[in-house]
């Protein structure tokens, strides 16, 4: 991980260095500022979910410099898509780690359904919004970001929920339970980004990535409804 933390960090200086000056240097000055101004990449982790992580490791092995600079850009700029989610997932935790409260099917109808109305509402927003906010914030000549951005949107929302989900699971004292399905997301994910990558490019991981967390999303839904199913039952 520190490999990857330091060729992300190389990487902007490296995309500035091929952005074409003006005759008074003030465009590149400008690429610079902003790279400065950008949450740091570093804080990504595999804790986050295999997602980003095997995103952008096949970024830089897969794409172009220049087009590594505009998804790696992209990625914390999605980030807050998970955000409401995280106090779902506080709640999610502490009831489940109470062994004297019990969620019922239609109280996880209830959340999860809400979750992804929240979610799907957020992430249109922000893909309305996004394109003029990055040229604001990032440039003119971060328009072509802007398409990794609404890939990445919903991406970043669902991992939200997962989030929420992941907690409730680790609150009923089963950490290990979701690994198997980031596995086969993952290997999913990889299988999309080879088949696909030679025609679409970077896009091509970012939607790789997408349907690697539905399925993480219905595999992780399934397992917390059964253990739902399994609690009421033994009350009952």
């Amino acid at each position: 991980m520190r490999v990857v933390r330091h060729r992300i960090g190389n990487l902007n200086g490296r995309l500035c260095d091929r952005t074409p000056q003006t005759s008074h240097g003030q465009q590149r000055t400008a690429c610079q500022t902003t790279f400065e101004r950008k949450p740091p990449l570093r804080r990504f982790h595999v804790g986050d979910g295999p997602f980003r992580a095997i995103g952008l490791l096949l970024v830089m092995w897969l794409v172009p410099l220049l087009t590594q600079g505009f998804y790696a850009a992209m990625v914390p700029v999605v980030y807050p898509l998970t955000v409401i989610p995280n106090t779902l997932g506080i709640y999610l935790f502490n009831t489940a780690a109470d062994r004297s409260k019990r969620l019922r099917t239609s109280d996880v109808h209830r959340i999860l359904g809400g979750s992804i109305a929240i979610q799907t509402v957020s992430t249109i927003a922000f893909i309305i919004l996004i394109g003029p906010l990055v040229k604001l914030v990032y440039g003119e000549e971060f328009a072509p970001a802007i398409v990794f951005a609404w890939w990445l949107a919903p991406v970043s929302a669902i991992k939200g929920i997962l989030q929420g989900l992941d907690s409730y699971v680790k609150g009923r004292g089963k950490p290990l339970a979701p690994i198997r399905c980031r596995i086969v997301a993952s290997v999913v994910m990889l299988g999309l980004t080879a088949a696909f990558v030679g025609s679409y490019g970077a896009i091509a991981i970012a939607v790789a990535a997408l349907v690697g967390q539905v399925i993480c999303l219905v595999w992780l839904s399934a397992i917390v409804y059964a253990d739902v199913r399994e609690q009421n039952a033994v009350i009952e």
